[in-house]
């Protein structure tokens, strides 16, 4: 009985959190638990993410929440700076240069990912603070480390 309470009370938060455009993509997949790995450069997982609306939640690997990509392609610290852009499943810090990528994003070998640690809880996010004009995305690689790079959300 407290399970599917439980399941009510989180279904029901989903849906109050996303908006009418995402209750499609809610119905379709409320059962759907897949996670979004982000690796670096050398194909290392770092951090991941998963939603059913428009904003994902990104972790790290030790279960730390450090930021959250708005509408699939912005990078937001939950301290409200912008950290970057994610286009075509790779993820650019603030001068254009990759920072990281999702398994499709790049013809990169992935090395396996580790056990994740428990997520910890979802700070509040801060008011967003204007982000810069997009800069030439590049094919060069940052020399920020990943984690470093997504820490820049929470410090």
């Amino acid at each position: 009985m407290k399970k599917s309470i439980l399941s009510v009370f989180v279904m029901i938060s989903v849906l109050v959190s996303c908006s009418e455009d995402d209750f499609d993509t809610v119905s379709k997949h409320k059962n759907d638990t897949s996670e979004i790995t982000i690796f670096n450069k050398e194909g290392k997982a770092v951090a991941y993410y998963t939603s059913a609306c428009d904003e994902h939640d990104i972790y790290l690997w030790n279960g730390d929440p450090v930021a959250y990509i708005l509408d699939n392609k912005e990078v937001f610290g939950f301290n409200g700076e912008f950290l970057g852009w994610k286009e075509s499943g790779v993820i650019y810090d603030l001068v254009g240069k990759r920072i990281g990528f999702e398994k499709n994003g790049l013809n990169i070998p992935t090395s396996p990912a580790p056990v994740k640690a428990i997520k910890e809880v979802l700070p509040a996010s801060a008011i967003k603070k204007v982000k810069p004009a997009k800069p030439g995305l590049s094919t060069e690689w940052s020399v920020e480390p990943l984690d470093v790079f997504f820490y820049k959300g929470v410090l």
